[in-house]
């Protein structure tokens, strides 16, 4: 199922090369499959192509947590509370990621 998926998200994007939904499903499935490079790609075609997609940021944040590239993941989950300032879910990551880091994040304004 995930084989022909894919091949649809790919035959929607020949279609149209800026389509983000596709690009975004695309990643979101490149992640799941462990293919972390064409994931990391698409997401930021997405956020390229459209700066306050606010769910390619978080996937892509996400996935930089996972990979142990705590400072790129700190940098997406602020730039997400720039694009949705009130967003528990950005203020969320951006906490764990401090608390990874071992950064007072009373300070820092990431808790809820």
């Amino acid at each position: 199922k995930e084989e022909e998926a894919e091949q649809i998200l790919l035959e929607c994007l020949k279609l149209e090369p800026k389509d983000v939904i596709s690009k975004h499903e695309l990643a979101s499935l490149y992640r799941r499959q462990g293919k972390e490079y064409q994931a990391e790609k698409m997401f930021l075609e997405c956020v390229e192509l459209e700066p306050r997609n606010f769910m390619s940021r978080i996937e892509l944040g996400e996935m930089y947590v996972e990979r142990g590239k705590i400072q790129e993941a700190e940098e997406i989950f602020a730039k997400c509370l720039e694009v949705e300032p009130g967003s528990k879910i950005a203020r969320l990551h951006l906490g764990k990621v401090y608390v990874n880091k071992n950064v007072d994040v009373t300070f820092r304004g990431a808790m809820i």
